[in-house]
């Protein structure tokens, strides 16, 4: 086997341990209950926020603060 293919199968197995390690895990539930429409627009907000960042390092909370300020403008913008 060439260098590249052992990259290729080494990969390969990497990404099958890591989907068993994931199965093994229960996913995280929140109740949708205690979900608050500020918290989705946030959750949204945040998600464009971090979608082209590399790395998140030690600014994840004005990441967080920023989202919120979105997400309050929104429902601000919801009340027009």
């Amino acid at each position: 086997m060439n260098d590249y293919m052992q990259k290729m199968y080494d990969a390969q197995q990497t990404i099958s341990d890591l989907n068993a390690k994931l199965t093994s895990v229960k996913a995280l539930q929140i109740p949708i209950d205690s979900i608050t429409l500020r918290d989705f627009f946030a959750a949204s907000a945040m998600q464009g926020l971090v979608s082209r960042q590399t790395t998140l390092g030690p600014n994840l909370g004005k990441y967080a603060e920023s989202a919120y300020n979105i997400s309050d403008a929104m429902i601000e913008a919801r009340k027009k």
